[in-house]
């Protein structure tokens, strides 16, 4: 699972994105940066549930993902 961290860095990389991209792309940018925003509120509900903070989120060690499992990177 990721962190919230991890998620608000999605989203703000979007948003900057966003702010250069063509019209139609900007719609898309900004749909994407909600969606990462919607997956950190998520994550900070589970975390809640669980009786954790946000710190110890970060403290988590990271995900790792195998190289070629990421469709981002294809």
């Amino acid at each position: 699972m990721r962190k919230i961290r991890e998620y608000r860095e999605h989203a703000a990389e979007c948003r900057e994105m966003a702010r250069v991209a063509s019209a139609g792309h900007r719609a898309q940018l900004e749909e994407m940066a909600a969606t990462w925003d919607q997956l950190a509120e998520a994550r900070a509900r589970q975390l809640a549930k669980e009786g954790k903070s946000e710190e110890e989120d970060d403290r988590q060690p990271e995900e790792v993902t195998p190289a070629g499992s990421n469709p981002l990177e294809r």
